[in-house]
């Protein structure tokens, strides 16, 4: 899904007319509405970082060199949040220890990494690293139209948004349980 669909759908919830106009019809925006564009991608990066520190974690797996024991965070693929798991490329659990700089793994030449991270900054024409499945454009947006009612004092507004902002997550990380098993007592 791509930043330009949430902020469409968010514009369109907040009733900002000359975003909606400009993104279905790819024209050259006015100063104040590309202002305005460029506000809501902004806004956008914002909720979508309080989503991946908070309630949906991003994970991401990627297959390192491991130099003299010793794997430096900053050669990492994205800026880590938390490590989840460590493994051979055949996929054995491999013994490591961590500090603030990087992640010490022995006896090995290439190691599996599993872990959480922070979502990125994205632009205008950039896909998010959600997908529809894990949370819908609809929900995003509502926690940008939280952000935007606050930045424009319309408080009452921002929490109107804000509840179905997480209402929306909360469908999505508390499964229904449409049914409980049958108790006896005894």
């Amino acid at each position: 899904m791509k930043i330009k669909e949430i902020i469409r759908i968010s514009a369109g919830f907040l009733g900002l007319e000359k975003v909606v106009s400009v993104l279905d019809s790819n024209t050259i925006a006015d100063e104040y509405t590309q202002s305005l564009i460029n506000r809501l991608v902004n806004l956008t990066n914002l909720v979508t970082g309080e989503m991946s520190n908070t309630y949906l974690p991003l994970s991401f797996t990627e297959e390192v060199s491991v130099i003299n024991d010793v794997v430096s965070y900053t050669e990492l693929q994205k800026q880590i949040v938390e490590i989840l798991s460590v493994t051979d490329v055949s996929g054995n659990e491999l013994q490591y220890k961590q500090d603030r700089k990087a992640l010490y793994i022995y006896n090995v030449s290439k190691a599996k990494i599993t872990y959480q991270y922070v979502a990125e900054k994205y632009e205008l024409t950039d896909e998010i690293d959600y997908s529809e499945s894990e949370i819908s454009k609809g929900v995003i947006a509502y926690g940008v139209c939280a952000e935007y009612c606050l930045t424009e004092r319309r408080f009452e507004e921002a929490v109107m948004w804000h509840e179905r902002f997480v209402n929306g997550i909360k469908e999505k990380i508390y499964p229904k349980n449409g049914r409980t098993a049958i108790r006896r007592w005894e």
